[in-house]
């Protein structure tokens, strides 16, 4: 387990040019100027990957797909690493001003712990681990407590999320002498995966998208904001050197908690939550458009699998209950939807 000191200096702990010199001394007395806050920080997964894998894909002609899934799910995204950490001191006072800011290192481990020497007074703690290296989500307006997120790449097609995002918030008192805080961090992202049987249809290709889940999260307040309804891609994996299993994942933010789709009762969306496209070329180069509505939220941390089998003419049926399908034969590309696969 890691174990770091770092020292976050202040004017106001400073009473002239002498006690200046002896606050910037590791070595010195500083117990006129703060206190140790030691902070241990936990990786803490609490996921459905096995579970949901074992009871969706429980076929054996699924296994190959199922294990894929999960060996892939489990290297960097529902896994117990971390990897950057970017940690936060913000005053409780209601200008909400940043008093000391430090990104560390954790290595890959579940666990570490860093010594922060820091004015004695109370904080509100922000912390976010494995999002430094993630090119399509940033920590971004995070010198005030209220207003500092994860803001996904705002674009209108974007890529699955490459890694497993966490996060922490923590009150801490002013301490009497010096002080240890566990820190707890948990997962922000989710994944989904589309594994469609393809057997007996020999099609061109598949392309799968999904759509309306969140774009921005609040690490103070652990609220999701969705401010566009982006497409993002999916990541074909391959099962199978036969090609009968289609097996496709995105890591992305979780859905909102109430249904997005408000229509006439015979409406396909009516009360789902979020929705996958798969757009299935035939060999005669027609596409088929397939619009899969789930009626399911999809909460931070969780992993819902949808299996499906391929019929006549490009259309999906999916076999999970809470899914109804839309089709369009004859797609085109155009309009107000045309993703870049």
């Amino acid at each position: 387990m890691k174990h770091l000191k770092y020292i976050a200096l202040s004017i106001g702990c400073l009473c002239g040019a002498f006690a200046q010199t002896s606050c910037d001394i590791i070595d010195d007395d500083l117990s006129d100027c703060g206190k140790d806050y030691t902070l241990i920080y936990r990786i803490v997964l609490d996921d459905n990957v096995d579970e949901e894998l074992d009871h969706v894909l429980d076929a054996p002609a699924d296994a190959a797909a199922r294990e894929l899934l999960r060996t892939t799910l489990r290297n960097g995204i529902f896994a117990n690493q971390g990897r950057d950490l970017d940690a936060s001191f913000y005053l409780t006072t209601a200008d909400e001003a940043r008093r000391h800011h430090a990104q560390v290192q954790m290595g890959g481990q579940q666990q570490a712990q860093y010594t922060f020497y820091l004015p004695a007074e109370p904080y509100r703690h922000l912390a976010v681990a494995n999002v430094g290296q993630e090119p399509l989500v940033k920590l971004t307006q995070d010198t005030l407590r209220s207003t500092a997120r994860l803001l996904q790449l705002q674009a209108d097609t974007i890529d699955s999320q490459s890694a497993g995002y966490f996060s922490a918030r923590k009150n801490i008192e002013e301490p009497r002498q010096d002080t240890t805080v566990y820190v707890d961090l948990y997962m922000v992202n989710s994944a989904v995966a589309l594994v469609v049987d393809t057997t007996g249809y020999d099609i061109r290709s598949m392309h799968v998208v999904v759509q309306d889940m969140a774009t921005q999260f609040g690490v103070n307040d652990s609220l999701y904001t969705f401010t566009q309804s982006p497409v993002i891609r999916t990541r074909e994996l391959q099962p199978s050197a036969d090609g009968k299993k289609a097996c496709f994942m995105s890591v992305c933010l979780p859905s909102a908690n109430t249904p997005t789709r408000a229509g006439m009762p015979d409406d396909t969306g009516e009360g789902s939550y979020w929705q996958m496209r798969a757009y299935v070329t035939l060999q005669d180069g027609s596409v088929t458009e397939n619009v899969l509505y789930i009626r399911q939220p999809l909460p931070a941390g969780r992993l819902k699998v949808i299996k499906a089998m391929m019929e006549p003419h490009g259309v999906i049926e999916s076999t999970t209950n809470e899914v109804s399908v839309a089709v369009q034969f004859d797609w085109q590309p155009g309009g107000s939807y045309n993703p870049t696969f």
